[in-house]
Parts: structure tokens; sequence; C-alpha cells
């Protein structure tokens, strides 16, 4: 039991932020990489192969699952969307934090499965805070924004085979500096 539960249990505010789940609230929405944002921006794709990988992927993001879009679509050491996978999460977690501080959401106060969707999943962790999953609603908007904006364009308008081409002639320059 955290510190936190015990506190609720004894009839006391909770104190502490850093919580078990606390990562589920930026990092996980949508699976590792905060990659829900990246999912249904693929709904704009114009790659067949990127819709069906969209399709086999979009449900278990849902879940907080994101093998099948980190494996199906070109994720890893990627360098157009290295950016929003690095970034996204570690700036939700930062808001999240002072959010949490100054009482704007609830503190985690319960354990919850990490494979509960948003908003359910921020409204449970802190004990029926409706603020809570509304806050996840607007971390997946803001992810699919930034995702959109700096790589959505990506996504929506090369095919894989200029995608392809721009990977190979990024290793050869990658290759020269080396």
């Amino acid at each position: 039991m955290t510190e936190n539960m015990k506190q609720v249990a004894n009839g006391q505010a909770p104190t502490h932020i850093a919580a078990d789940g606390f990562l589920n609230f930026g990092m996980t929405i949508g699976g590792t990489g905060a990659i829900l944002g990246l999912v249904l921006c693929m709904f704009t794709a114009k790659s067949e192969q990127y819709k069906a990988v969209r399709n086999v992927g979009f449900v278990p993001s849902l879940f907080n699952i994101s093998e099948p879009i980190m494996f199906g679509f070109p994720v890893v050491l990627n360098t157009f969307l290295s950016v929003p996978m690095l970034l996204i999460p570690m700036i939700l977690e930062a808001i999240t934090w002072y959010l949490m501080k100054f009482g704007i959401i609830g503190h985690i106060v319960a354990q919850v499965p990490w494979c509960t969707p948003v908003p359910f999943l921020g409204f449970l962790m802190t004990g029926g805070d409706w603020r809570a999953g509304l806050w996840q609603l607007i971390e997946v908007a803001w992810q699919l924004q930034v995702t959109i904006h700096s790589s959505g364009r990506l996504i929506g308008r090369l095919s894989r085979r200029k995608l392809q081409s721009r990977r190979r002639r990024l290793i050869q320059k990658m290759r020269l500096v080396l």
C-alpha cells in the first residue's frame, strides 16, 4: 500500500505526487512513448501499409499496448518520429506533476491496471477526480496536434517508397559523418 493510499484510508489528504501509476498519466497513453497520438494521426495516411498497421494497432493502443505500432510502423530509430516519442511523454509528465502539485487535479490514491483506457485510468487512479480524466483527454488531443505538426505530414503525404529513400539518404549521410 502506497503512502497516498494510507493517507486516504486514514481520512487525510494525499501528499505525495510520484506514486505508483504516475507514469500512466503521460508516458504510457496509448503505450510506451505516448503513441496514441501517432495512431490517431495514422487515420490520415495514404499508404496502404500504414492503414493496415493502424487497423491492427488502434484497439490495442486504446488499452496502452503499443507493440503493434512500434514494430509494424517504423517508430524505433525513425528520426521523424523520435522527437514526438521522446519529448511528448516528458512534457506531459512535467505538466501533470505541476497540476497535481497545485491541486488542479487530484493526487494518485489507487492502483489501477495499466491497461485501463484513457480517461478512465486517470479518473480511477485519482479516486474519482473527473478533472484527471479530462486532463488525460486533453493530453491525447495535444499528442495528436504535436504528432500531426511534427510527423503527421510525413505520414499523410509520403508513400512508403519515398520514406525508404529518405531513410537511405539519411543513413548514407550518417556514414559519411562517422
